[in-house]
């Protein structure tokens, strides 16, 4: 038996007294796989600490320029270099709305910028997933005085577009993500059309 995490893997076996080394051998090459694969993912996720969630949607015009151009420059290259740097989603709840299922997950591979956070629908016909991204950039293109400590943005991931539809001072609840995946008509901040990649920054939300 092991221990990863708080699960225990443990297994069972019948076999003959003369395959006894050669059956535990087996047994422990099983363990040390699931160590390096399903175990190192558990205990990753298992070090997520619970967050402060008080971010509040910042509603200072003067920042609107800045936030709108980084936060979609952040959302488009995300996607441009996914595979550079692949997250590590950890299952934190689900939750269910007005009888729609939704499972918010935390990135474990990075907490501190980029993509975080996502909101994904259970319902195989939905296709719209709701991204929280810590924008490094964003602050340090505003003056100091009016620099948010962490901006958030929220981002739309459709089939035609990757849509910047909110931009927060620290992490906003939860409650906020499962809103915008259920309003698909929202004010937007930026967007990137996944077919010719033409992208378009407002000023302010439209």
């Amino acid at each position: 038996m092991a221990r990863i995490a708080n699960w225990n893997v443990e297994y069972r076996a019948t076999f003959v007294a003369s395959r006894t080394d050669a059956t535990l051998s087996t047994m422990a090459a099983l363990t040390e796989t699931v160590e390096k694969t399903a175990g190192q993912h558990i205990t990753s996720c298992a070090s997520l600490t619970p967050l402060q969630r008080q971010g509040r949607k910042i509603v200072n015009q003067s920042m609107f320029p800045a936030l709108s151009i980084s936060g979609t420059l952040a959302a488009q290259s995300l996607r441009e270099n996914a595979s550079s740097a692949p997250p590590n989603w950890c299952i934190i709840q689900p939750i269910m709305i007005e009888g729609v299922r939704f499972l918010f997950w935390r990135n474990a591979a990075n907490q501190t910028s980029g993509m975080v956070e996502r909101l994904t629908p259970l319902a195989e016909n939905d296709p719209v997933t709701v991204i929280g991204i810590v924008d490094a950039m964003g602050p340090q293109m505003i003056k100091t005085g009016e620099m948010p400590t962490l901006a958030y943005d929220i981002v739309l991931d459709t089939p035609d577009s990757i849509q910047l539809v909110g931009v927060y001072e620290g992490r906003p609840p939860i409650g906020e993500l499962v809103r915008l995946a259920q309003r698909r008509t929202v004010g937007m901040y930026g967007k990137i059309d996944k077919k010719d990649g033409k992208t378009d920054i407002y000023k302010a939300p439209l």
